[in-house]
């Protein structure tokens, strides 16, 4: 099985000087690269390629006698390689997302019902709070007493 190659998802822009550059385009195309944006320079050309392709277009460059040099690199390849260099990290991002997820569909909620007005007032309630039941009903006011209940965010009013 092959190995999974960062560099393959990036774009580059290269530059071949020489003489007879127009022959580097041939070789290149007999080799199975594709090439876009070629634009014709002062000593050679600029075109830009997949990045895997990059080892063949140095080989064509070697046995033609060309320079070739690696303007840009556009893509994910080297933040990607350095992650994937790092397999906590994303065992870590996957792991949370994933409780996140899980954890979503708990009722996470305080209950306020033990407390006096005046301890309310010291735990600074900010306005805006409604009382509403834990079955679901945010927004609702509060019609009685009841063994649990919570403190809840009023909704916008649309």
């Amino acid at each position: 099985m092959a190995r999974f190659n960062p560099v393959a998802a990036d774009r580059i822009c290269f530059a071949v000087r020489g003489r007879g550059t127009q022959h580097f385009l041939s070789a290149a195309a007999r080799a199975g690269v594709r090439l876009d944006g070629i634009r014709p320079g002062e000593e050679g050309l600029t075109a830009w390629a997949a990045g895997t392709d990059l080892p063949r277009l140095r080989r064509c460059a070697d046995r033609g006698g060309w320079e070739l040099e690696v303007v840009s690199r556009r893509g994910p390849g080297r933040s990607l390689a350095r992650l994937l260099r790092r397999p906590g990290i994303l065992a870590g991002l996957a792991c949370f997302f994933m409780l996140v997820r899980l954890l979503s569909g708990f009722l996470w909620c305080m209950d306020f019902g033990g407390l006096t007005d005046a301890e309310q007032a010291a735990a600074r309630l900010w306005p805006g709070t409604v009382c509403g039941r834990e079955s679901g009903s945010a927004g609702k006011r509060w019609r009685g007493p009841s063994r649990r209940w919570t403190w809840r965010e009023k909704p916008l009013a649309g």
